[in-house]
């Protein structure tokens, strides 16, 4: 796979290259340059992550792959190509919070005054990484609170 990334990135240095010397030619401003070819390597402590991944995939019923390859590029991207681990839970303000955890909340608040149950004091969680999180994640049932 990455030979074939180094022959694409070969063809487009080559492009640029033409695209170039027409542009010299014709007088024209020169086509935006091509970015430096980056070959991929993964630490060890990210291998390992995607070994404990790729582990878990095995272990559900799952087999089309186009799932694997969504799963493993989404956590790639959100997790910086697996050098995060974690996220830091910890807000001292409501406006750190991400909009989809506060509307998440006040989703939940709502079904809990349905229920006649009290609703969640957003500033209660500001600080408390471990009562943020399962927010973070979950929708949190009325019958849990």
């Amino acid at each position: 796979m990455q030979q074939r990334g180094y022959e694409e990135y070969q063809e487009n240095v080559a492009a640029y290259e033409h695209q170039l010397s027409e542009s010299r030619k014709n007088h024209s401003p020169a086509p935006p340059p091509v970015p430096p070819y980056r070959k991929g390597y993964m630490a060890y402590y990210q291998a390992e992550q995607v070994k404990a991944l790729l582990q878990e995939w095995d272990r559900v019923e799952e087999t089309d792959p186009r799932i694997l390859a969504y799963i493993l590029g989404s956590i790639s991207y959100d997790s910086a190509d697996f050098t995060r681990s974690s996220e830091n839970f910890s807000y001292s303000a409501v406006s750190q919070l991400p909009q989809k955890w506060r509307d998440r909340i006040d989703k939940n608040n709502s079904r809990l005054l349905a229920a006649n149950k009290p609703a969640v004091d957003v500033n209660s969680l500001l600080n408390h990484p471990k009562e943020l999180e399962p927010i973070s994640k979950l929708k949190i049932s009325v019958d849990r609170l």
